[in-house]
């Protein structure tokens, strides 16, 4: 009495006599990653279908008529800068506070760099300080993170890190901070 069996069955012994375990093993996987890939394509597909309707959608609506700009937000967002800077200390303070900074992060601060700069246009001076420093990427980024969070009136204007060797734990760092502050420059 002969069995009767299943043609996929006997398809799926004849390649394992053909190309023995290994071959097989491989055209399962091979069926595996394309059935995959298959359904992979047709979720992108959906996804695409979706946000084309969605662009379509947004470009049929009709525009928001946007007032023109005007001269009184330029005098808003001066006012606003002013605000700020009248609340902030004075540049030798600023400059204290993050050598302390630098300090609790456990970096080696050394002598600094300092330049004074009028802007006539927003009446205001801006103090430029260049710091030369020995720190790890970790304590430098504790340490930008803490300063610029500190005092809204400074900004990091470059960053220039150097190792000699990719072993060293510690970076020869370069930042040039600008201190902003409202008026003239105090001559020092």
């Amino acid at each position: 009495m002969k069995t009767r069996r299943t043609p996929w069955r006997a398809r799926l012994q004849i390649v394992w006599w053909r190309h023995g375990g290994a071959g097989t093993a491989l055209l399962v996987a091979l069926l595996v990653v394309a059935g995959l890939l298959t359904w992979m394509l047709q979720q992108a597909d959906a996804a695409l279908a979706q946000t084309q309707q969605a662009l379509a959608h947004g470009q049929s609506r009709t525009p928001v008529d946007t007032p023109p700009a005007e001269d009184h937000d330029e005098n808003t967002r001066l006012a606003a800068l002013q605000a700020v800077l009248v609340a902030s200390p004075p540049p030798d303070e600023v400059v204290r506070h993050m050598a302390e900074l630098a300090q609790r992060a456990g970096i080696a601060w050394a002598q600094g760099e300092y330049r004074a700069q009028w802007h006539a246009d927003t009446q205001t001076t801006q103090w430029q300080v260049t710091q030369p420093a020995l720190a790890s990427y970790p304590q430098l980024r504790q340490l930008i993170d803490a300063v610029l969070r500190a005092h809204p009136n400074v900004s990091l204007d470059h960053m220039a890190v150097q190792r000699d060797d990719a072993a060293q734990s510690q970076a020869k760092v370069r930042l040039r901070w600008s201190i902003w502050t409202r008026g003239a420059a105090a001559p020092r």
